[in-house]
C-alpha cells in the first residue's frame, strides 16, 4: 500500500519533514556508511541542487507486510528517506498491532499518520511530535485507556483505534485534520475525532450486501448569503444547514453513497451505481470549472479514439479531477457542490456523474470511457494548483493518463 502526496507550498510541514530527514542523516552516516566505501561507474552527473532545497514538496509513503511504514522524500526523482514508522513499538501489547498495512493517509496540515491494517486496528502517529512522549491511548468499544509506552527512534505514537475485526481498506483525514473517516471491508464507516481521540459514530452497513467500503471522499458544503433553496436546484435534496461535512462513500460493487460527515444519516436514499456490474477502484470529487455540454463531447471524442485505435494511449477527457493533497476535505459552497462532478474509476470503465444526479440517485452518466485492459489502480494529480487529469495503472502493467 503506497500513497504519493502534494504538501501544500508555504507550511510548515514542508520545514518540519526536512528536519525529521536531516536528523536521520545525521544519525545514521556512521551506522550505514561502515568504513566501506564502495566504487561505482557510469551513470551521468546529476544538476540538481540539493543544497539549495529547504523543504519537502512531496513525500511518498508506503506500507509493508510486517506493519512498518516508510517516507520518502519525493521532490526530485531520487527518492530520500525521511522516516521510518516500525511495525512494533516497544511493549505495545495490542494483538495485531504489526499486522500487514492495508491502507494510510497523511494530514499534510498536522502531519498526522493514520495507518490500517488488516486485522481492523488504525495507528496515528504525529509526525511534529517529540520523542519525549511517553504515552499512547488505546481505544477500544468507547473505552479510552492511556498506557505507558518508551517511543522508539521513529514518530511518536499518539493513538490505536482497535475498530472491527475488519480490513481496513480506506482512510481520509476531513476537516484540516480533526476527523478521520475510516472504510472497513465489512461495508462499515467509523468517523473518528482526531481532538478527543474517540469513535464519532459508526455508520450502518452501507451496502445491502455489507460490500466493501474501497474509497471515501470529502466535501464540505457551506451555504452563502442564506438558507433559502436556489431556484436552479430547488429539486434536489441537497441539505440547507450553514455549514455541513458530506462524505462521499464508493463500495467495491461500484455504488455511490452519499454520508452525512456530522452524523452519519445516508443522504442519497437511492445510491448510484452503474447499469452494468462493475468492480470499482476509486471515487474522486471534482469541482466545477468545466461544463457538462463541453464534458460530455470531449468523452465523446475520447470514446470515438478508444474505438477506433484499441490502444491504451491517452484519448482525453477534459474533466478537471480531484486533488491529491492529503490535508483537509474541499470546501465548496452549495451551488457549487450542485454544478460538480464525481469521477468513478472502475476495473472496467471511467465514468464521470453530475454529483446532483448522484444525491437524486440518477445513474446517468455525462460521459463513461471503457477501458481496453482492467484497470488496478488511479489517482488524480494537480498542476500549478489546479486539477488536471488523472493516472491509470493496468493490469498488464501500462500506464494511462488522461
Amino acid at each position: 500500500m503506497a500513497k504519493f502526496i502534494t504538501l501544500p507550498s508555504g507550511a510548515n510541514s514542508s520545514k518540519i519533514l526536512s528536519e525529521i530527514a536531516s536528523a536521520k542523516k545525521r544519525s545514521s552516516t556512521h551506522a550505514e556508511g561502515g568504513s566501506t566505501n564502495w566504487p561505482f561507474t557510469g551513470g551521468v552527473p546529476s544538476h540538481l541542487s540539493f543544497t539549495e532545497h529547504t523543504g519537502v514538496e512531496r513525500v511518498y509513503i508506503a506500507g509493508y507486510q510486517d506493519g512498518s511504514v516508510r517516507l520518502w522524500d519525493a521532490t526530485y526523482p531520487v527518492l530520500s528517506l525521511i522516516c521510518i514508522v516500525e511495525g512494533e513499538v516497544g511493549s505495545v501489547g495490542v494483538a495485531g498491532f504489526s499486522d500487514p498495512v492495508s491502507n494510510l493517509d497523511l494530514c499534510s496540515l498536522t502531519l498526522s499518520l493514520a495507518v490500517g491494517n488488516k486485522c481492523g486496528l488504525v495507528r496515528i502517529y504525529n509526525l511534529n511530535g517529540s520523542s519525549d512522549e511517553t504515552t499512547f491511548h488505546f481505544v477500544i468499544d468507547n473505552k479510552n485507556e492511556v498506557h505507558t509506552l518508551r517511543q522508539g527512534k521513529g514518530p511518536p505514537l499518539r493513538a490505536v483505534f482497535s475498530l472491527l475485526n475488519s480490513p481496513i481498506l480506506a482512510l481520509k483525514f476531513a476537516n484540516y485534520g480533526a476527523k478521520l473517516a475510516v472504510g472497513l471491508e465489512c461495508g462499515l464507516v467509523a468517523v473518528l475525532d482526531m481532538g478527543s481521540l474517540s469513535v464519532l459514530f459508526f455508520t450502518d452497513s452501507v451496502s445491502g450486501s455489507s460490500s466493501p467500503v474501497v474509497s471515501i471522499n470529502w466535501v464540505e458544503c457551506i451555504n452563502t448569503c442564506s438558507l433559502v433553496k436556489s431556484p436552479k436546484h430547488s429539486d434536489s435534496n441537497i441539505p440547507v444547514n450553514p455549514t455541513e461535512e458530506i462524505m462521499f462513500l464508493l463500495t467495491k460493487d461500484a455504488t455511490l453513497y452519499m454520508i452525512d460527515g456530522g452524523s452519519g444519516r445516508l443522504m442519497n436514499s437511492h445510491p448510484c451505481h452503474p447499469k452494468k456490474k462493475s468492480v470499482a477502484i476509486s471515487i474522486s470529487s471534482v469541482s466545477c470549472s468545466t461544463d457538462g455540454k463541453k464534458l460530455e463531447e470531449s468523452s465523446q471524442d475520447a470514446a470515438a479514439k478508444t474505438e477506433t485505435t484499441h490502444t491504451t494511449t491517452s484519448t482525453g477527457i477534459s474533466s478537471h479531477n480531484n486533488e491529491h493533497h492529503s490535508s483537509s476535505n474541499i470546501a465548496v459552497n452549495r451551488e457549487r457542490l450542485m454544478d460538480s462532478f464525481i469521477l468513478l474509476c472502475c476495473e472496467d470503465s471511467l465514468c464521470v456523474y453530475s454529483t446532483k444526479n448522484v444525491i437524486q440517485g440518477n445513474n446517468k452518466t455525462i460521459c463513461k470511457v471503457k477501458h481496453a485492459k482492467p484497470c488496478c489502480w488511479s489517482s488524480t494529480f494537480r498542476k500549478d494548483g489546479n486539477i488536471c487529469g488523472v493516472i491509470l495503472l493496468f493490469k498488464s502493467g501500462e500506464i494511462e493518463i488522461r
